[in-house]
């Protein structure tokens, strides 16, 4: 059994999905704290050959508060919603699978949303719908309540719960994380390099680790499976 483990993104970059299918179980660990400009309230698309951030309104965010705690600004979303859907026509809309996927941009923000957190699991579960593969989802708010444990130990006990032999990470994890540690307790910890290979982005230079948005822009299906997933 394989576990990977992460905060939610919002439309996050195609890594998140290559850790998501590598993993038998995903867990999404949303009740750890919120982190300032970090990729779960926002990310980056291309418009005009340059990278540009998109970033999601939220309502007195704080580090000290957990990513499930952190609410929308209401007042400001569907604002939001409208003006970021705009920027995507003007960035995307010659782009050869535009039609296909402003469906699916559309279709997750126009859902109802009080936590980033919520928007930001909804971003990744229906764009994995979308391109056609199968995870088995879940929350560590809702399915692993000891959030008292240490960081390591917290990963440690998700993994025991699920009889969890190995645990994977993102490459910059091996910063983090001590094989050892892990070892001990009989956790095999894996560290997964992801696979950015370059596709055609108009007549620009390639700029990757953009937002799934932007490979969903340029790419079928079909040829994401086959070269990235």
């Amino acid at each position: 059994m394989i576990i990977a483990i992460m905060q939610p993104y919002l439309f996050p970059y195609i890594g998140y999905y290559q850790l998501i299918k590598s993993s038998d179980i995903f867990v999404f660990y949303d009740d750890v704290n919120y982190i300032k400009n970090g990729w779960i309230d926002r990310n980056r698309i291309l418009s005009n050959g340059a990278p540009i951030y998109f970033k999601a309104p939220l309502l007195r965010s704080s580090s000290f508060k957990k990513i499930n705690e952190t609410e929308l600004n209401k007042d400001e979303y569907n604002k939001w919603r409208i003006k970021f859907i705009k920027t995507l026509e003007i960035a995307y809309k010659k782009a050869p699978f535009y039609s296909n996927a402003m469906n699916l941009v559309c279709g997750i923000l126009d859902d109802k949303y009080e936590f980033i957190s919520e928007l930001s699991i909804n971003s990744i579960r229906k764009t994995v719908k979308y391109m056609e593969f199968n995870s088995e989802f879940k929350k560590s708010s809702e399915d692993y309540k000891q959030d008292n444990l240490q960081r390591d130990d917290r990963l440690i006990h998700i993994c025991h719960t699920e009889s969890a032999t190995t645990y994977i990470n993102m490459e910059g994890g091996s910063h983090l994380y001590a094989k050892e540690y892990f070892n001990q307790r009989h956790i095999d910890i894996q560290f997964l390099k992801p696979n950015i290979e370059p596709y055609k982005q108009f007549k620009n230079d390639f700029v990757g680790g953009l937002s799934i948005i932007d490979i969903l822009m340029f790419n079928s299906i079909d040829t994401i499976k086959s070269k990235y997933l």
